[in-house]
């Protein structure tokens, strides 16, 4: 979960530097979590600490996207902000990333 929390924290951050300044922001942070898994509730704490880590500038809504490479497609497109995805997810988007997935390394 440490790491989980290191990629989410640096895509955010990754964003801010890339956004320019607004008044509000509303940020989209996707996950193939299934409503009810232990996932969801970590995704909801990374919501509310986004939004009040920015006191309130950024507002985040929670969306559930049933693949993973969906959700690595839209961040790519710049459509959705944040997204709590595995190696294995981004692999097709990232081929170097599927190296961390291969076993007995």
């Amino acid at each position: 979960m440490k790491f989980a929390s290191l990629v989410i924290a640096a895509g955010a951050m990754l964003a801010l530097a890339q956004t320019p300044v607004q008044a509000q922001q509303n940020w989209k942070v996707a996950s193939a979590a299934q409503p009810g898994s232990p996932l969801v509730s970590f995704v909801d704490e990374i919501v509310a600490k986004i939004t009040s880590g920015s006191k309130g500038a950024i507002t985040a809504d929670r969306l559930f996207v049933g693949s993973e490479q969906e959700i690595a497609q839209q961040v790519v497109r710049g459509r959705i902000e944040v997204a709590g995805i595995s190696m294995a997810g981004i692999a097709p988007t990232i081929p170097e990333a599927g190296l961390l997935t291969t076993p007995y390394l």
